[in-house]
């Protein structure tokens, strides 16, 4: 591989790697730097990516399957490879820096390795966001905090103007004066709205005694449960005919309308045909 294919890898893998080494060059692990405002000057700064460079090998492995994943290297390979680009940036850095097209720039600081990253980069510069100044403020003059904000505005909303102090007492005596009345207005219109009190019950005298329909059904149910069966159409007719005559008919509310009855009525026959043809009767 030629010098210029070692530096497209290392900027590879800085764009998409969170950590990864490099022998004889170190550890390069990104970090995310929040956005900053620098409250004397209102200076904003967006967030952004920040390598840090760390003399220690511990992260070959992200480096490795990367030359293996993208670039179809064996693990042999891989490792040649990872060598040759490591003994390539230490000599270039005895000489220089390290330009990565369009990614950064690799030099050696006062304190050992040193990535800066490229400004049109939006994966490891600023996510693609420029600074900006807070507009009103001066330099030298602090930027307003919701601390600072906050009481001042509280306290020009409660302050009254002048010579409305009273015109405000005496305002807010009238309406809890009229809001009392409008209270009592209502209360004894709910009063007389209420209906009267229904008289209190006695008790009940006893239990009511089962109509004839009743006491068929409560019949013939007690005979099928014994036999092990359900009721059959026969009986069931039966049942609806007596309470249809009470007038306490359980299976359909009671109307007072002609078609209703009619209904009934034409429901009952059709359960007795129901019954004869099925050879109950």
């Amino acid at each position: 591989m030629t010098p210029n294919e070692y530096k497209q890898i290392l900027a590879r893998a800085l764009r998409e790697l969170e950590s990864f080494s490099v022998p004889e060059v170190g550890s390069f692990i990104t970090e995310p730097v929040p956005a900053r405002i620098d409250a004397e000057t209102g200076r904003i700064s967006p967030p952004r990516h920040q390598v840090r460079i760390e003399a220690n090998t511990r992260h070959l492995k992200p480096f490795y399957d990367l030359l293996t994943e993208k670039y179809g290297l064996r693990r042999s390979e891989a490792e040649t490879v990872a060598a040759a680009i490591g003994h390539y940036v230490g000599e270039t850095m005895k000489v220089g820096s390290l330009e990565l097209t369009g990614t950064g720039k690799l030099y050696r600081g006062s304190k050992g390795l040193v990535f800066e990253a490229a400004l049109d980069d939006p994966t490891l510069a600023s996510y693609g966001l420029a600074s900006a100044t807070y507009p009103g403020v001066l330099p030298g003059k602090a930027l307003p905090t919701a601390d600072s904000v906050a009481p001042k505005a509280a306290a020009k909303s409660t302050k009254p103007a002048k010579g409305q102090k009273a015109d405000a007492t005496e305002g807010a005596s009238k309406k809890l004066v009229k809001k009392g009345e409008q209270s009592s207005a209502k209360a004894s219109s709910k009063e007389a709205a209420k209906p009267p009190a229904k008289p209190a019950s006695k008790g009940k005298a006893g239990k009511q005694p089962l109509s004839e329909g009743q006491q068929l059904k409560r019949q013939l149910m007690a005979q099928a449960k014994a036999e092990g069966r359900e009721l059959s159409l026969r009986e069931l007719a039966e049942i609806e005919i007596a309470l249809e005559n009470e007038g306490e008919s359980e299976s359909a509310p009671k109307s007072k309308s002609p078609m209703a009855a009619l209904v009934r009525f034409t429901l009952i026959v059709l359960v007795i045909v129901l019954a004869i043809t099925a050879g109950l009767l």
